[in-house]
Formats: C-alpha cells, structure tokens, sequence
C-alpha cells in the first residue's frame, strides 16, 4: 500500500498545479525525501534525480551538479551500467561548462570506458568522442583533438552514422583551420558537407559553407566568400531557427571584419544580438557581443567598444578562451588603454591572467585519458571529485606604483611569453605534420576510391547492356595504353557500319555518365536537331560522344554546364560540344590531338582519347576542331558529311 500511494503522490505532482519551475522543484525534493524514509527501490528515486537534474541545469549549475552526483552515488549501490553512463556523461558536461576540462575529461573517461565493456554502443562512444575531441580543441591541442575524432568516425563507419562522420569531419577542419592548413581544410569542410546531404542534415550543411566561406576569407577569395555565406544564410531562412541564423551571422561577421567591411560587420551583429530567442546559450550571448567590440574597435569608435565588450562578460564572467581570435579581458583592457583608463585597463589583464591560470591548470595535462583504441597496461582509475571552485586570494599591487611605462613592459613581457609558447608548440607540431598529412591523404583517397566503386556498381545493375558494350571499348583501350606503340593504327578500328542516329547515340552516352555528371552538379543543354540516320560505326561513334563528354566533365571543377548541339547544314551535319570548364590555350591546339597528352588529372583514357576521336572522325570523311578561352568555355567543333561512300 505505502509502494502504491507513493506512485499516485508522484503522478499527482505532476499533473496539478506545480505548473511553475519552483514549485515543480520543491515537490520533487519532497517526494525524494519520502523515498528516503520509506526506502522505495533505488531505480525509482534514481528517476527523481534525473528530472531534478534536468530542471536545474537550465539556471542552476551547482545544484545541477549536486544532485548529478546523488545519482551517481545511487546508480553505484544498485550497479546499474547504463545509469552509471548516463550520469558520468551528465558530469562531464556540467564540468564543461565550468571550464574545468580536467574533470570533464575524467568523467567522460569513465564513460568510454563503461561503453566499451558493453556491446551495441558504438553510436554513444562516437559522440562521446567528439565531445573530447571538443575539449582538446578548446584547449589547443589540435594534433590530439584531430587523432581523437578520426577514432569516433571509425565508431560511425560500423553503424553507417553518416551524420557523425559529418561532424566529426567538419571538427577536424576547423582543426586544419586554427592551425592554418587551409587546403586540408577546404578538403575536409566539402567532406562534410557531402556527408549532411546524405544525411539531409540542412542547418549542419549551412554551417559547414560558412565554414568554407571563413576559410576562403583566409586564403582572400572574395567571390567565394560571398558565394558560401549567401548559400549558408539561404538553407538557414528555410530551417526558421532564430539562433541558428545568429550563429552563421556571427561568422559572416568575423569573415566581413577580416575584409575590413567594418559597417556592415556592425549592422550584422546587431541583427544577430536583436533576434535571438530566449533558449540561447548565455555562452553564445557573450560571443556576439565580443564581436561587436571588434568591430567598433575596427572603426576606432572605443567607448561603444568596451561598453559592448562589457556587456558580454556580465553575460558570460568566465568568456576567456580564444574564439576567433577574440580575448574579451584582453581586448576590454585595449579599450580602456585607449580611453587613458589605464588602472581599469590593469585590473583587466590582472583578471585574464587569473583565469586563464584557472582553465589552463597543470592538471589538464597531467591526469588526461589516453583515449586509443589499444589499452596499455592498466586503466587509470579517475574519481568525481565535488566542484569546489577557490579563487586564489592575492593582494593587488599599488596603482600609484604602477606608470604608463610599467604596463607597457608588463605587455611586452606578457606578447613575448605568448609568442615563445607558441614557437615552441609550433617546433614540437613540425615533427609530427608530414606524417599525419600522409595518413589524413590516404584516408581521404580510400574514401573517394570506395565511393567510386558504390557508384559504379549502382551503374552495373542498372544499365547492364550497355555496360558491357564500354567494358568491351575500355579493355581495348586499355590494351592500347599497356602497349609501347605510340601510334593508333586504322587497322584496329572496327569496320562494320550501317545507318544509324547521331541524336540517339549522344543521349545514349549522356544517361551513361548519368553520376559523374551528377556529383559536379553538371547541367546538361541539349539542342538536337533532327537529321536523317548518318553512315558510320555505331560502336566508333559512340566512343567519339562518350570521348567528348568526358573530356567536357573532367575540364569542370566543381558545377558548370555542359551545351550539345547537332546543325543541319546543307551537305554536312556540325555536331559542337561546349563547356564552361578550365579551357585550353591556343599554343595547345594541336598538341591535344597527339596521342598520350593530356592535362586532366581526371584523365582516365592516359590522353588517347583525343587522337582516336580525330582518328575516327577523318575515317569517316569528317574534321574537328576546338576553339577556347582560358577558365572560361571550350568548344569543340565536329563536321561530317551527310554522304559516305559505303
């Protein structure tokens, strides 16, 4: 009876009047007090506990924790793993939001290592990853942070989690892009932003292209950088999610005040602050608001400057990490130095210095996981300890003492520390660069060779006819190649012609290349007028279109459009093959009808495929011909006969 009035005491506190946080909390603590007295079975106080947590950790952090740590306690008396892992997880991300990585680290370390003694988790461990992948970029140990989500896309690829390899691809370039490997990261940006379209992941998809716009601000395109923004922004409006939107915003900001479009970074931010939701972070908040600073700064206008900046630390008290380049403490003091409040423009740095003593302690380095996949040895054994947070108490030094002269040395000393740490993170990092771009490069190739058998498998079953008619065509090419004989002999070609339709074989050969034309985002124009069945062939002709049409796709990089036309003049037929690809320069003309020439990387016919469609044009009483404008369109122009002597 007391097991069945407890549940209806539960039921009923849920479902009456404690609409209101407070008072939702307050009968939870008295309920859980109850279960206390009547000793009711652990797993069902462990529910209270849950929900508490839940509660609190929208406004209460301590408290969040506190009770975090009740559950923890009481998950170990009934030895229940899965709450057990719940609730480490739980801890790890209060202690992340404290900024004491080392104990999130240790938390999430118990996670892992609870995960792997149990079977079906390979998901929870992938995402457990990336949130200690997260940890070490925070704390600028990019090498680990890289080593440490390359090993939770592994944990993916078994489950076929195409969203988690996104996001942990995207993490890994934003890796390559603190430590300026801008071609690694552009690499691994359109990884992910592959992976979000299989997986119609949208708002990640936008901010990977705003994370491709950032990286071409870097490297000064500008075109691209507007391309990619204005993409992001677009899929955003289609997502309706206010903070989402402020997010990409945020960056296209830092992307705008890099180009030194000072005005419009201001405008921007504004909007970003204005139409955020209630739901925020207050994290994120703060971060808006640095920005702003920077770019009231960039305009010399100081005074809003430091009032914005500090704006973002009554938001945020703790925003002392280096996002974007941005150091709120640091910056604040810039902007009181240029009011000539130099003892305000002190107290700021003093400040920076304590917290980043604080977040930087000695203990993140020393009681770190080794999170590999093979365990060495023993396991270290890490314990929850409660959150005790102690600012160190130091007397402040006389101002008075302190001149202008002072804070310049006490700068000066501070940059040059900064610069001799960073050297020698950047000597110790050499050694290990070259080999991890080899590994990274490999993996990327494996990925792409691995795709290319999916799609052509897919073509396999689908077009079988005739495929095996181009398995036939491209094993005698590939004789031809392996050959040392330089020259296409006329005798090789097939001799058996008949009338067939030009149109018919050229549409024949563009459902072929279906795929390739498809992940280039290739539009294809076609303006085919119709003639009477032509004299040739079929097989030779086919390889001519199919030649061409290759030709034309590998010369585009990323989308183009790709024009066929067939003309009926009077006597002949003109067949044209234009794309908007690389180009070719004049001086080249003739040499790209040469056998073995090639300047596509692409090229899969090793540059005969060229010299054996002039081959079999002039075989069949025709001429072609190619004119061009470098990065701009090719045109290849063919003329055939409308009699051919049979």
């Amino acid at each position: 009876m007391k097991k069945l009035a407890i549940y209806i005491l539960f039921f009923l506190t849920f479902n009456s009047s404690y609409s209101q946080n407070y008072q939702r909390i307050d009968s939870l603590k008295k309920l859980l007090l109850i279960f206390d007295e009547l000793k009711i079975e652990q797993e069902t106080k462990n529910d209270i506990l849950n929900t508490l947590f839940d509660e609190y950790r929208k406004f209460n952090y301590d408290s969040a924790l506190f009770y975090a740590q009740q559950g923890l306690k009481t998950t170990a008396a009934f030895e229940t793993k899965k709450s057990n892992i719940n609730w480490h997880s739980k801890i790890g991300i209060l202690y992340k939001q404290y900024r004491i990585y080392n104990l999130s680290l240790n938390a999430y370390a118990n996670v892992l290592k609870n995960l792997r003694q149990t079977q079906g988790n390979d998901r929870f461990i992938g995402w457990t990853l990336i949130e200690v992948g997260n940890i070490y970029f925070i704390l600028e140990d990019f090498k680990k942070g890289t080593d440490i989500y390359n090993e939770s896309i592994f944990y993916f690829e078994k489950i076929n989690d195409v969203f988690g390899k996104s996001v942990a691809t995207s993490n890994i370039g934003l890796s390559m892009l603190e430590q300026h490997k801008y071609s690694e990261a552009l690499v691994y940006f359109r990884k992910a932003c592959f992976f979000n379209k299989q997986a119609d992941k949208y708002a990640s998809l936008a901010y990977n292209y705003a994370h491709l716009g950032l990286t071409f601000t870097e490297l000064g395109k500008t075109d691209s950088i507007e391309f990619y923004f204005q993409k992001s922004l677009s899929i955003i409006e289609q997502e309706g999610n206010k903070n989402y939107k402020a997010d990409i915003q945020s960056m296209y900001a830092i992307a705008l005040l890099k180009m030194q479009h000072n005005d419009s970074a201001i405008n921007i931010m504004n909007q970003a602050i204005t139409f955020c939701d209630t739901t925020i972070e207050p994290q994120k908040l703060a971060l808006y608001h640095q920005i702003l600073a920077k770019a009231y700064a960039a305009k010399r206008d100081y005074k809003n400057a430091l009032a914005t900046v500090l704006k973002s630390l009554e938001i945020d008290s703790r925003s002392v990490l280096n996002t974007y380049k941005i150091k709120p403490y640091i910056d604040a003091a810039e902007y009181y130095f240029e009011l000539e409040d130099y003892k305000n423009a002190y107290i700021m740095l003093k400040t920076h210095n304590s917290l980043r003593d604080e977040i930087f302690n000695e203990n993140v380095w020393e009681n770190t996981y080794t999170f590999e996949k093979e365990r060495t040895d023993t396991e270290k054994k890490f314990l929850i300890k409660d959150l005790n947070i102690k600012e160190t108490e130091k007397k402040l030094l006389e101002l008075q003492i302190i001149a202008g002269i002072s804070l310049i040395v006490f700068l000066s000393i501070f940059i040059l520390l900064i610069s001799k740490r960073n050297t020698m993170r950047k000597k110790a990092n050499a050694l290990l660069e070259e080999k991890n771009k080899l590994i990274n490069d490999r993996n990327y190739e494996l990925t792409l060779r691995n795709k290319k058998i999916s799609d052509q498998n897919i073509e396999l079953s689908f077009k079988q006819e005739q495929i095996k008619r181009l398995l036939q065509k491209y094993e005698t090419q590939e004789r031809e190649i392996s050959s040392p004989a330089m020259e296409y002999e006329d005798s090789k070609l097939i001799q058996n012609r008949d009338y067939h339709s030009i149109a018919s074989q050229i549409q024949e050969v563009i459902i072929l290349h279906d795929k390739k034309l498809a992940s280039k985002q290739i539009e294809i124009i076609q303006e085919l007028d119709t003639i009477e069945p032509f004299f040739c062939n079929k097989d030779e002709m086919i390889s001519v279109w199919s030649n061409l049409l290759e030709n034309s796709i590998n010369a585009i990089f990323l989308s183009g459009k790709i024009k066929i036309q067939i003309i009926d003049n009077q006597g002949f037929v003109t067949i044209k093959f234009t794309d908007t690809g690389i180009g070719i320069e004049k001086s080249e003309y003739e040499n790209i009808f040469k056998p073995f020439v090639t300047y596509s990387k692409n090229a899969e016919n090793k540059g005969l495929g060229l010299y054996i469609v002039k081959k079999i044009i002039e075989k069949h009483g025709g001429k072609i011909n190619v004119e061009s404008e470098k990065n701009v369109a090719t045109c290849f122009t063919i003329k055939l006969p409308k009699t051919l002597t049979e």
